[in-house]
């Protein structure tokens, strides 16, 4: 699993997605940009979110297969926190995006486990 890493340096970062994953107020609650020549997402919590010490929020990439979905690491949770992430796999296959909540570390199997609470389907942002 990949978790995101705090990462101030963006140099090179030419992000051509911008994905805006909402709460059911349809208030942003992260906000992902993202470049797909170098599949690199910026991931800035907008918000703060409340966690159980033993939840984590992990973000999976839904791919337009139809295929099962890849995780893509941990969601930052304290508001304006920045994460760049590589991804192993090419950001243009996304469908959509999504998170769900899973144990702390992230899910167990490499799947969703937890219930799958944002979903933000690509070019519908």
């Amino acid at each position: 699993m990949l978790v995101f890493q705090p990462d101030p340096q963006t140099g090179g970062f030419n992000p051509d997605m911008q994905i805006a994953l909402q709460n059911k107020q349809a208030r942003t609650v992260w906000q992902i940009q993202a470049d797909s020549h170098s599949n690199t997402l910026m991931v800035t919590a907008t918000r703060p979110i409340q966690l159980p010490d033993d939840r984590s929020l992990e973000l999976w990439l839904i791919p337009k297969s139809g295929g099962a979905p890849v995780s893509l690491g941990l969601m930052p949770t304290r508001m304006d926190n920045k994460y760049v992430l590589t991804a192993e796999v090419t950001l243009t296959d996304a469908a959509a995006f999504a998170v769900s909540l899973e144990p702390m570390g992230g899910s167990p199997t490499g799947a969703p486990t937890g219930p799958v609470l944002y979903v933000q389907e690509v070019g519908a942002s």
